[in-house]
């Protein structure tokens, strides 16, 4: 057998699967059985930055755009801050492995006093899913950039857990955010977010939801950009959106990732399904003949060239190879 142990956040975990924050995570008994089939950690359903205003008695006319993730109806919004507080002391009380609570925010003033009672409930640590994403023209992008950052810090600065940020693909330069970041004080990144999408239904005259769930080829774009963080920044990532095989798993440790996070594959297959995953993971490894993730963390993007390759986003190479074929 080989050994599957990596660190994330400061953890040593007995694998690189966790269980993303997902609407499947807001559920004790799911995360006994998903510590049961042998998941390595809990990222626990995203508390909105809403809902903690809400409590408060703060109006916003802002509104998170990933709210629709955990479902049409937006249940999770009335699933309260008093609640999540509750979840996150039950979750410590019956697992053995890491907790790791998550914040959906847009700002960095109301609820960061809040995030207290998060560290307070016993989370391993806390990850921040931001998205202040500009969609006016007279946004300065730099301006968007700064507000990560000044939320990192702000939040940093209050906590004594470690602190992972969740980033979309939307930025001019992901490493340089990635570095920014770590610069403020952050423990890890999650690359990369996938972000509600929309269609407008010209027949019903309304916009609707589409692809609830990752499709199993949008994997590639995060391990490129893995590999092309990993071999720059001494940084823990956690790989997630389009991870449905053993095999994805495996090229995302060989890219430089610590761990995986998925959803999809278990609202498809069960949480059961990690069993099977870890098996299939443990077979790669031997037949590789290696005896620990050690052995292959990284070990894509050893090299200038290999770096090179994955920075190279035309594709003549491959055309011009298809027209000699």
């Amino acid at each position: 057998m080989a050994d599957l142990k990596t660190f994330y956040m400061g953890y040593e975990l007995k694998n690189p699967i966790i269980l993303s924050s997902c609407s499947l995570s807001k559920n004790i008994d799911n995360l006994c059985q998903a510590e049961d089939s042998g998941i390595a950690a809990i990222v626990l359903a995203s508390l909105f930055e809403e809902v903690i205003k809400n409590e408060l008695g703060v109006v916003s006319d802002t509104f998170h755009p990933e709210a629709y993730e955990y479902g049409v109806d937006s249940s999770m919004l009335s699933y309260g801050a008093t609640k999540y507080i509750d979840l996150v002391k039950e979750a410590k009380k019956r697992l053995n492995i890491p907790v790791f609570a998550s914040v959906n925010c847009i700002d960095s003033e109301v609820w960061i006093d809040f995030a207290r009672s998060i560290e307070d409930a016993g989370a391993d640590g806390l990850e921040l899913n931001i998205s202040y994403i500009s969609f006016q023209v007279d946004d300065n992008p730099r301006d968007i950039e700064d507000k990560y950052v000044e939320i990192v810090e702000k939040v940093k600065n209050k906590l004594n857990i470690p602190i992972s940020v969740k980033l979309g693909p939307y930025f001019t330069s992901i490493p340089n955010m990635v570095k920014r970041l770590k610069d403020v004080g952050a423990d890890a990144v999650v690359l990369l977010n996938r972000y509600y999408q929309m269609n407008y239904d010209f027949i019903e005259d309304k916009y609707v939801p589409i692809n609830y769930f990752s499709g199993d080829k949008e994997c590639y774009n995060v391990l490129r950009w893995v590999g092309i963080v990993s071999s720059q920044l001494d940084i823990d990532i956690a790989a997630t959106t389009g991870f449905h095989t053993a095999k994805q798993i495996v090229e995302a440790l060989y890219m430089g990732a610590s761990s995986v996070q998925l959803a999809t594959i278990f609202y498809k297959k069960g949480l059961v399904y990690a069993k099977e995953l870890l098996k299939e993971v443990n077979e790669i490894l031997e037949k590789q003949n290696c005896s620990s993730i050690k052995d292959i963390k990284g070990k894509a993007v050893d090299s200038f060239e290999e770096i090179k390759a994955l920075e190279r986003v035309q594709y003549m190479e491959y055309l011009n190879k298809a027209s000699e074929g």
